[in-house]
């Protein structure tokens, strides 16, 4: 496991994209079915797709003042301010750093330093929201690496949470996390908002593009790209977009495919998420070589996926045909 390093600029307009609202939904009074909706955390408008509560952020609450909550403390601050401060947090980004090296080498991270600073007093709100984000990735990715402990089972939904802190900042580093959670989710449509020289960015071509389309618009990033700041990712993570950015190429290096394939090594209980993933990458890549009997056997386990049915049925119905 390591520190992968991307692109930190993102696009030039973006949406302020939203994934966690649910404790909003626990406190609603509408009477309806509440859990089939998305909620906007600024002005609690429902709404029933998240593609529309994106679209109504975006063009609604871009320029407005931001809701920060920490428990029952509630803050509203201009967005410009978060930015301009938030990037003045030296310390707390030196600490990020150092920390997560000890979590790439496997080390024990200080996490009464963490804890001190996550619930330090007298502080502004937003930088406490900004501390338990950053903090709470590397805690979160910590506990998942430690089965022994009692906590380890809770690292998605610590991961979850993390997300919805960081939402309101728009930093590098901030951006970086966010990516790498909506990686790991499939949360694909976030990732559109990555910078056009990020393999994030590319990830989100990948996986929200079917075989044929993803052939004409899906071109390989330079390796400038690797810079500045880098957030912790798993092995298998970083091998799959490795993998994604091979097939990328006009032709796919076949000793390279190999070789990232003896490497990769999946966790021993794979989520779904993870799982579909690494499949549909396979599959395509087989497909693109002509591999026409691996190409099946990976399509094949995709047949129920919620997110990659379609392509894989239909390749599995042509190739029986």
């Amino acid at each position: 496991m390591g520190i992968f390093l991307d692109t930190v600029e993102d696009n030039a307009e973006r949406g302020w994209d939203v994934e966690v609202a649910r404790y909003l939904r626990e406190n609603s009074t509408t009477g309806i079915n509440i859990a089939l909706l998305e909620i906007c955390p600024r002005c609690l408008k429902h709404f029933r797709s998240r593609e529309s509560l994106q679209d109504h952020i975006f063009y609604d609450h871009r320029n407005e003042e931001i809701l920060l909550r920490i428990g029952d403390v509630a803050q509203t601050v201009k967005r410009n301010s978060i930015s301009i401060e938030v990037e003045l947090l030296e310390q707390e980004k030196e600490v990020f750093l150092r920390n997560q090296e000890l979590l790439a080498s496997n080390q024990r991270i200080e996490l009464d330093q963490l804890n001190f600073l996550i619930n330090a007093e007298n502080i502004k709100i937003f930088i406490q929201q900004y501390r338990r984000g950053i903090f709470g990735y590397l805690d979160a990715l910590y506990f998942e690496k430690s089965p022994q402990l009692s906590t380890h089972d809770t690292a998605p939904q610590r991961l979850e949470s993390v997300y919805g802190y960081l939402q309101p900042f728009n930093d590098s580093l901030s951006r970086q996390i966010r990516m790498s959670i909506a990686f790991r989710f499939n949360w694909f449509n976030s990732l559109r908002y990555a910078s056009r020289d990020s393999i994030f960015y590319l990830a989100h071509i990948f996986f929200s593009n079917s075989y044929d389309a993803i052939q004409s618009i899906c071109l390989p990033i330079e390796d400038k790209r690797r810079k500045a700041y880098g957030v912790y990712l798993s092995e298998s993570s970083e091998y799959l977009l490795q993998l994604i950015e091979l097939f990328c190429n006009e032709r796919i290096n076949k000793a390279r495919f190999q070789q990232i394939l003896q490497k990769l090594k999946p966790p021993d209980n794979p989520s779904r998420s993870y799982a579909e993933k690494l499949n549909l990458v396979l599959a395509r890549i087989h497909r693109k070589l002509n591999n026409e009997d691996e190409a099946f056997q990976q399509y094949r386990s995709l047949s129920h996926s919620k997110l990659f049915s379609s392509e894989a049925q239909e390749y599995v119905r042509i190739s029986r045909s």
